[in-house]
């Protein structure tokens, strides 16, 4: 589905819940990347643990594991971080596919007791060679919610993101052409997919098809089949227990070596890393 995402009204939109609730939030567009933050200024306890290049790895992975854990169940997902803070993801849901997503949080557990915490804390201190006195400090500022007002903050949220679509902030338009192309792309990753094959597909010139990609995705046809290959190959990697090279053949770059060097180049990971990050529902 081609999906066109107001940015100015999502940005808006996490500034109001913001406000209201005082917790950070971010909006993912459907392919799971991050598209906006509030607030630009993160809370004292994520800035001092992202102040440590492993602290701020762990936390982005935290983020991406949530994200994609929400995508795969399509319900709202809440757990702890591994800086011990309640985080919640929350699909924007149309009939039965997501449009998007919220996450919310940085919340510190109202239900765990001072001795809790205080491990924490001292595990966290040891493993990212930080102060613990700093540590804690930090950790006393964050917003402190139980449970229940967690859900209950989800809940709310859910009905106040229908307004997104209302809004028509996540405009899916009535691109009908255009989402054939796509669904085609999709459904025939596997295969070589040349320009020449598309345009035969859909009987139009390639001058048409450069223009409605240009229009509606501005990049190339190639990247944009490219990057559908390498969503497909991750959620492959997440959801299967497929060898990495079953999973090239089947997004259609059937050269190991050469699949490999693109998904680390482009997603920061090699494939073997991707799975031990990510692991998500392998047995």
């Amino acid at each position: 589905m081609v999906l066109k995402y107001d940015l100015d009204k999502i940005k808006s939109f996490l500034t109001d819940f913001h406000n209201m609730t005082g917790l950070t939030v971010s909006f993912w567009d459907a392919e799971m990347n991050q598209l906006a933050f509030m607030p630009r200024k993160m809370p004292a306890y994520c800035q001092l643990i992202k102040q440590v290049p492993s602290g701020k790895k762990a936390c982005l992975t935290c983020d991406k594991k949530l994200i994609v854990e929400c995508n795969r169940q399509l319900k709202p997902i809440t757990a702890k971080c591994h800086a011990g803070l309640v985080d919640t993801a929350m699909p924007i849901m149309y009939q039965d596919k997501p449009l998007g997503f919220i996450l919310f949080g940085q919340i510190k557990d109202g239900s765990i007791t001072r001795e809790e915490s205080q491990t924490l804390l001292r595990e966290l201190s040891k493993k990212l060679n930080l102060s613990e006195e700093k540590l804690t400090e930090a950790y006393q500022s964050a917003k402190k919610l139980l449970p229940q007002a967690i859900e209950s903050t989800a809940n709310i949220l859910h009905y106040a993101t229908l307004q997104l679509l209302i809004s028509k902030t996540i405009d899916m338009g009535d691109h009908t052409f255009i989402n054939q192309i796509d669904e085609y792309l999709k459904q025939n990753l596997e295969n070589p997919l040349s320009v020449s094959e598309i345009c035969e597909e859909f009987g139009i010139s390639k001058n048409r098809l450069y223009a409605l990609w240009k229009k509606h995705f501005n990049v190339t046809v190639a990247e944009y089949i490219l990057n559908l290959r390498l969503e497909k190959a991750k959620h492959l990697l997440t959801d299967t227990d497929l060898r990495v090279h079953t999973i090239c053949s089947m997004v259609g770059i059937p050269d190991y070596n050469y699949f490999s060097k693109l998904f680390k180049k482009h997603c920061g990971y090699s494939c073997r890393d991707y799975r031990k990050q990510f692991p998500l529902i392998l047995k």
